[in-house]
């Protein structure tokens, strides 16, 4: 994945477009469904966002950048599972799209 100058950001920005993109296509998993992944992954979040939260924890540029786009994963784990039949006569990943 190509998103420019590896910047936390910009990753940031880019995961929300691709996931604004889905729910234009009737896929609701929004900003607001990262929260119950962010909170097992143990960030607190407070009013500065989860990058303070990340930087407050020692994370900065790649390592930052691969926390978001684990957390953005499993959210859509998460989505999948729940909407496509989780664990056992799960879809595959290809049918949900």
């Amino acid at each position: 994945m190509f998103v420019g100058t590896p910047d936390v950001l910009l990753v940031q920005t880019y995961l929300r477009g691709i996931a604004e993109g889905f729910m234009i296509c009737g896929y609701a998993v929004t900003y607001s469904s990262s929260h119950p992944v962010v909170r097992q992954r143990g960030w607190v979040v407070g009013t500065d966002g989860l990058i303070a939260a990340m930087e407050r924890g020692g994370l900065t540029g790649q390592a930052a950048i691969a926390e978001l786009i684990a957390i953005e994963s499993k959210k859509w784990e998460d989505y999948r599972d729940f909407h496509y039949g989780g664990g056992t006569g799960r879809r595959p990943a290809s049918a949900i799209l």
